[in-house]
């Protein structure tokens, strides 16, 4: 049972998100989504990926998440590309990667970096499944406010890494929703 309940993420994110299917259920709505950055300009995109081409870095489980090309201190200029992973068309929600590149050439990384995700992408939860389990956990057990029994969630299922950030670095993948109200990333 406690793994069900790291399932249940509560997260904000600043991204755009694209709508896969929407189940309503009980006195409110659930709508399952894919969250995707359109914020991020084609050109440097573009750029990002020639930066990991001339590199010879695998970029093809990547979704950029924030470009900045032009970092310039003295006569270098530093390239930070920060990106979601995915494997098996889901993303990992337990934390971006980020890589540096100076006067472009690959120098680092932050987060971590998974090579390949040996968990299938199939969820054992429906939707009025997973709300029913929302409401009670943020309800009845967490003390939310009753009157959000009501509110329309939106939901992602993906990967965590129940050791991301605890400074234990072996990974341990699971399957998890992120789940979250409607057009409100707290509570």
């Amino acid at each position: 049972m406690k793994k069900i309940y790291l399932m249940l993420i509560l997260s904000a994110t600043i991204c755009s998100c694209t709508k896969t299917g929407t189940s309503p259920s009980g006195n409110g709505c659930t709508t399952q989504i894919r969250r995707v950055n359109y914020n991020i300009k084609p050109a440097d995109s573009v750029a990002a990926v020639h930066l990991f081409q001339q590199n010879k870095m695998n970029y093809s489980n990547l979704s950029f998440e924030r470009i900045i090309l032009n970092d310039t201190i003295g006569s270098h200029v530093y390239q930070h590309i920060f990106a979601i992973q995915s494997f098996n068309g889901l993303q990992i929600m337990s934390g971006e990667a980020a890589y540096q590149f100076l006067d472009g050439v690959y120098q680092s990384s932050l987060g971590k970096i998974y090579g390949s995700i040996s968990l299938d992408n199939h969820s054992h939860l429906s939707l009025s499944q997973l709300r029913t389990l929302f409401m009670s956990e943020s309800i009845d057990k967490q003390g939310l406010n009753p009157s959000y029994r009501d509110s329309c969630i939106t939901v992602q299922f993906g990967y965590y890494d129940v050791n991301a950030g605890t400074g234990n670095e072996t990974t341990n993948m699971v399957k998890a929703w992120r789940v979250e109200l409607k057009n409100n990333g707290y509570p």
